[in-house]
């Protein structure tokens, strides 16, 4: 087995040892027809979900008043939830709305320095937290999932959108976006994106085509936090479920051990949950903040590949793609010397292009 120190090409880790691993020589890309759901989003009840990890409600009155959205238009959209104080969640069926969503006029929030890159895009589309959130829900409300739509769907309901949606709000989301996702996902194939802001922020429109995408970020996310948040997706039934977690790990002071044992729990809970998919651990990727050291990345990131090997996953080296010659961040692929600007989420896209092609193309061998 290779030096963990010194991975070829994007892949390191690998369940069998006769695998070529060298992601360099992948055959072309697979050509796969645009799956469709295939059934209606028609959400039964759950007993699978942790229902003490969620706090709040699914649809916070609070959260839509304050950026100019009747309750009433939840309401007609058959978006209720009934029955919270018990251990199950039961949902309505999912229709489109005879009337867009239309907020109320309300003051613009700033935009997160994560998502700048995205004002420059041709196309209106959300720049802000409040705005993202609220597009997703409206997506919901039409019974679609926001990584099949154009990055300025549903535009009317987000744009003057202000208040930042806590994490509970997050958390709630993407409980409802992965049910949804497991109630309609039929034969067709599905990968998730489990992270922080920098997945959180990925452009839909990059995604790999020819399958069903699942976006599990939050913004400020730790590899603790997303551990304590895995039942949200356990009903779903991946390929390929990517990790990329850490970075806010060393901004909150965490130790490496933290980190490193938190993510290896993380794939552990994730093998047992979801025994048929593909795990990806990717790197944690550098940064241009002198608080935060590239050579204790570069380390945490080499006993990352080590645990890979040890748990039979795969680790992708997205370090090496977005590292210059000093050991630092891109300065051409970052907005803030932490978050990734089109440019970089442009390296990012082919990097998981050249994946799934050769999961797809290694997946009935």
């Amino acid at each position: 087995m290779p030096q963990a120190a010194n991975p070829p090409g994007l892949w390191f880790a690998a369940p069998q040892a006769d695998e070529d691993l060298a992601i360099a020589e992948i055959a072309p890309t697979v050509e796969i027809q645009p799956p469709e759901f295939s059934q209606t989003y028609r959400l039964g009840a759950s007993t699978n979900l942790e229902t003490n990890h969620l706090e709040t409600h699914y649809f916070e009155t609070n959260y839509f008043a304050a950026n100019g959205l009747e309750t009433n238009d939840l309401k007609a959209n058959h978006l209720e939830t009934h029955n919270l104080e018990t251990n199950r969640f039961e949902y309505a069926l999912w229709k489109p709305s005879a009337e867009p969503v239309s907020p109320q006029r309300v003051s613009q929030g700033r935009d997160p320095v994560e998502a700048i890159a995205y004002a420059r895009l041709a196309a209106p589309r959300p720049v802000s937290g409040s705005q993202l959130y609220l597009q997703r829900w409206a997506a919901l409300q039409a019974g679609q999932t926001y990584t099949r739509l154009p990055g300025d769907s549903f535009h009317s309901a987000w744009m003057q959108a202000s208040r930042q949606p806590t994490y509970e709000d997050w958390k709630e989301l993407l409980a409802c976006e992965a049910q949804a996702i497991a109630s309609g996902q039929g034969s067709n194939h599905l990968s998730i994106l489990l992270g922080d802001s920098i997945s959180l922020w990925f452009p839909q429109e990059g995604l790999p085509s020819g399958k069903l995408w699942l976006n599990q970020g939050i913004s400020g996310d730790t590899s603790g936090g997303i551990l304590e948040r895995l039942w949200a997706f356990a009903d779903t039934r991946p390929d390929t479920i990517y990790l990329l977690a850490g970075i806010n790990d060393l901004r909150r002071g965490l130790s490496d051990n933290e980190i490193l044992w938190n993510q290896r729990a993380i794939v552990r809970r994730l093998k047992a949950t979801h025994p048929q998919a593909e795990i990806v651990i990717q790197s944690i990727l550098p940064t241009r903040l002198t608080e935060i050291p590239n050579d204790r990345i570069r380390k945490i990131n080499q006993k990352l590949a080590a645990i890979a090997g040890e748990e039979g996953v795969r680790y992708m080296n997205l370090n090496a793609l977005f590292t210059d010659r000093f050991g630092n961040l891109r300065s051409e692929l970052t907005t803030d010397g932490l978050h990734l600007n089109q440019n970089g989420y442009q390296v990012w896209q082919q990097a998981l292009h050249r994946a799934e092609s050769w999961i797809a193309l290694h997946r009935d061998l």
